[in-house]
């Protein structure tokens, strides 16, 4: 009965349609038209699931729906439908593909209706035979449907109607794809016609993804446009995500694999085939809603999340960084250093560059990054996108050329240098809708310092670029070029190194820019310390380069590898703030690092406690001084400089100091020294001489509970270092330059007291102790004649300055100053030599005892053979007295 209301129904349909479309949209046609195709895999495919029994009463309501959706759509397409905006066919040429297609809809309808209530009944024979009908019955009715759509897009494109007639054809075909691949897979799982179905299956995700390319990004020689409008971007993004999720299943069905496995494994994936082609098939038909008219109303950056945001930013500093390190192996390619690697390399980057463009104009889900999601960076993406194509044609050359010549490098580093200004916009612009996307959340002052690690990759990639150019201009003696070239290395350089401060100490958030926060971990610190001597070893082998010398070329080869190990360490230090996981993948030393560099920390605290009383010192004189007030600004801002220098390189490391060794030593150095350390420095320049003072004292204080920290932890590592004697004379300069301070601020009447007599006695007991031990220090023991010597030098300095200050006035300030700098230069000699250990057994060794004991022993031998003396002679006269008995010889009363 069924069966036969739906025979009236087409034949019904097949008898009435109109041959001019009458107010209605071609381009909704089309799309109906390319639904239609999709529909004939979609009724078979549920169809073939209801005998294979998944979700069989579901699936069947389902073919229902497609069956009446299908039928439904032929009769308007024939006769038109203004309410849904389709149109009547516009020609004869489309009427009769319309009516082939009804009379092929009849038969494969009614098959369809009349078994699938009895499919999962019938005899495995009888059930087999009908899905071969339904399998081989679908495909006519399929390409009668296709041929429908081809000439509604023909007829479109002749008329210079804008319906993107053939790029909605091939978008539409890819529903169908998606059911027709799902249909193939039930097959094989049904066991009908399995190889032909696994090969047509492996043939059609070849298609799948072809045009899915062609679509998205364009296939100019067939003349198809590539996406930019942005809602039908990000559409197809979401198509992207969801054929990944699908495409890895129905490839475990291969005909290389034998049919019972085939079979069992189409068997096994067919319910998550369907789970998984639903999101994939409703993406599709969005996308295709969408080629047929985008109106832009879309708002992906309200979906933008922090974490969306963070991976495109991310993405675009490291498309900077490979596109310019890319350019630089072109570039020694160029000069003929490391050749083969450049080779290689230059392959790879292009490659690299090029994906990790297109995956942010299209986006990629599967790596979690958006499509650009606003129209104005979709576009300056494709510029870029554009811009970099340009430059890989001439970047090719290099691959097949054995020379490539001056101009051609010129042309090279011109284009990268206009290409790294247009990925700065886009990165900016995103930075800056970023910031205002996710004001006052997380992101806004931290996750933007991993872009700024990969920058500094860039920049580094881009004075090796630089360099190698200058040395190709300098063969090809093009001044003006080395001049531009050089001027534009100068400030690269000096960018990477104002980058670097700002990673390390944070930056404010200014001009549309977020804040910066500083590295809190030492294992950053540590990392960044690494990458900041390797900087310098790119800087002076890029200064030999440039020298022009016989040694540029062996520094040009050695530059290459320097870049490379730099590269490496900011891209690795750029990975880990991005995945947060410094802690693992950073290496960290802590107390792993020799006594030499405990000894260097131990040093630089005493030093800088020391250079807070020398600057005031210093800043008391200026303001004394009859200099203009400019000047003495000047002088004092210095001052000030000297003070900030001495605080970040304790904290951060310099080319002479190791970065912070322990946690708690940087967490000592943030917490406890840094904020008075930045009073005392602002008191320097703004307040008086005795609010510098009072500030001093403050560092002084916070330093010493460093420098306790410090000790400790270096005994704990390094129990035999004299680190306590190292300290107390780093603890005498301090007392020196109190003395001097002290001094000068009488002289110049900051203050009336005497006290610099009291600290420079406090300087003698020190004195005494450090040489006949006290305090808890050794003495020098006489085995360390170096140490005697010195701090017989140093008495004398000491003497020196104790009567200098006897008279202090202000014409004997420079004589105050000069024996405060003599003695402080046999300080540090002193100091250094505290740092080697007392010869093993020195002063501990009983030397005495030993004299006594060995005198003890002569006296008892010398005892002992007098009492074998004394015996032997009282022996040897009881002998004769005998003797003179037995003669007769005795003495008589």
């Amino acid at each position: 009965m069924a069966g036969g209301r739906w025979k009236m129904c087409v034949v019904y349909t097949v008898c009435m349609f109109l041959i001019a479309p009458v107010g209605a949209d071609l381009g909704v046609t089309l799309d109906v038209a390319g639904r239609q195709a999709m529909l004939t895999q979609q009724m078979s495919k549920e169809f073939i699931l209801v005998s294979l029994g998944i979700d069989p009463e579901a699936n069947k309501r389902r073919m229902h729906e497609s069956i009446k959706l299908f039928n439904d759509s032929l009769y308007d397409m024939i006769h038109g439908n203004n309410a849904r905006n389709i149109s009547s066919p516009p020609t004869d040429l489309v009427a009769s593909g319309l009516q082939e297609v009804a009379d092929l809809w009849a038969p494969f309808v009614e098959l369809l209706l009349k078994n699938v209530d009895q499919i999962r009944d019938a005899a495995p024979d009888v059930r087999t035979e009908i899905l071969i009908y339904v399998s081989w019955g679908n495909m006519p009715l399929l390409v009668q449907s296709n041929v429908v759509v081809s000439n509604l897009a023909h007829i479109a494109e002749l008329a210079k109607i804008e319906t993107k007639g053939f790029v909605v054809d091939l978008a539409g075909r890819q529903q169908m794809l998606i059911q027709r691949m799902c249909k193939e897979a039930y097959l094989v799982a049904s066991g009908v016609h399995v190889n032909s179905a696994a090969s047509m299956l492996e043939e059609d995700q070849i298609l799948f993804h072809s045009s899915h390319k062609g679509i998205t990004r364009g296939a100019h020689w067939a003349g198809v446009p590539p996406v930019t409008k942005l809602c039908t971007t990000h559409q197809m993004s979401a198509v992207t995500y969801n054929y990944g999720l699908f495409d890895p299943l129905i490839s475990e069905i291969s005909t290389v694999l034998p049919i019972s496995q085939n079979i069992k494994t189409a068997h096994r994936l067919a319910p998550e085939i369907e789970a998984r082609s639903g999101p994939l098939i409703d993406a599709m038909a969005a996308a295709v809603s969408l080629y047929v008219n985008d109106p832009g109303t879309c708002n992906p950056v309200d979906a933008m999340t922090a974490s969306g945001w963070k991976v495109l930013i991310l993405s675009m500093a490291d498309v900077m960084a490979d596109s310019q390190m890319t350019v630089s192996c072109f570039l020694q390619m160029s000069n003929a250093v490391a050749v083969q690697q450049s080779t290689v390399s230059l392959i790879v980057g292009m490659n690299t560059v090029s994906a990790a463009l297109a995956s942010m104009i299209e986006g990629d889900k599967a790596k979690s990054i958006e499509a650009a999601p606003t129209q104005s960076l979709l576009d300056e993406l494709r510029v870029a996108s554009s811009m970099w194509a340009s430059l890989v044609e001439d970047l090719q050359k290099g691959i097949s050329s054995t020379e490539i010549p001056l101009m051609m490098a010129t042309k090279v580093s011109f284009l990268s240098q206009q290409f790294q200004d247009k990925l700065e916009v886009v990165r900016s612009s995103l930075v800056e809708q970023a910031t205002l996307s996710l004001k006052g959340t997380r992101y806004a002052v931290q996750d933007v310092q991993a872009s700024v690690a990969s920058l500094q990759s860039m920049m580094l990639a881009k004075m090796t670029m630089l360099v190698n150019l200058i040395f190709a201009a300098t063969n090809g003696d093009a001044r003006e070029i080395m001049e531009s070239a050089r001027e534009l290395f100068n400030a690269t350089r000096d960018a990477f190194l104002a980058g670097h401060r700002s990673m390390l100490v944070g930056s404010p958030g200014s001009d549309g820019k977020p804040t910066l926060i500083r590295l809190a971990s030492v294992c950053e610190v540590q990392h960044m310390l690494k990458v900041y001597h390797m900087f310098n070893s790119v800087v002076r082998d890029s200064e030999m380069v440039l020298a022009g010398t016989q040694q540029s070329r062996g520094a040009l080869e050695m530059l290459s590898l320097t870049t490379q190990t730099t590269y490496e360490l900011t891209t690795s230090f750029a990975s880990a703030l991005v995945n947060n996981d410094t802690q693992d993948t950073l290496p960290c030393q802590n107390d792993t690092l020799p006594a030499d560099d405990w000894l260097e920390m131990v040093v630089a605290v005493g030093d800088f406690r020391a250079f807070s009383q020398e600057a005031c010192a210093t800043q008391i004189s200026i303001v004394a001084s009859s200099g203009s007030a400019f000047e003495k600004l000047a002088e004092i801002l210095a001052v000030k400089e000297q003070v900030m220098q001495k605080l970040y390189d304790i904290s951060y490391g310099s080319a002479t100091l190791p970065a912070p060794i322990t946690q708690a030593i940087f967490e000592k150095l943030v917490e406890t020294v840094e904020p008075p350390v930045l009073d005392f420095a602002e008191s320097l320049e703004g307040g008086s001489g005795d609010t510098a003072v009072l500030k001093s004292l403050e560092v002084v204080a916070a330093l010493n509970s460093l420098q306790d920290l410090c000790i400790a932890e270096a005994t704990r590592a390094y129990p035999s270092v004299p680190f306590l004697r190292v300290d107390a004379a780093s603890r005498q300069i301090l007392l020196v330059q109190k003395t001097v301070l002290q001094a000068v601020m009488f002289v110049y009447e900051v203050t009336s007291l005497r006290v610099f007599e009291v600290i420079m006695a406090e300087f003698s007991r020190l004195h005494q102790d450090l040489k006949q031990g006290g305090s808890g220090l050794p003495p020098i023991p006489s085995e360390r004649p170096d140490l005697l010597s010195q701090w017989a030098k140093v008495d004398v300095a000491s003497a020196r300055l104790k009567n200098t200050l006897k008279n202090m006035g202000r014409k004997n300030v420079d004589s105050l100053l000069a024996s405060r700098d003599d003695l402080v230069l046999h300080l540090n000699t002193i100091r250094d030599l505290y740092k080697v250990p007392d010869p093993v057994g020195a002063e501990q060794f009983p030397w005495m005892y030993l004299a006594y004991g060995i005198m003890g022993c002569v006296f008892c031998g010398a005892t002992c053979v007098a009492a074998c003396l004394h015996r032997r002679a009282c022996r040897s006269a009881s002998d004769a007295r005998n003797q003179s008995t037995q003669l007769g010889l005795a003495d008589q009363p």
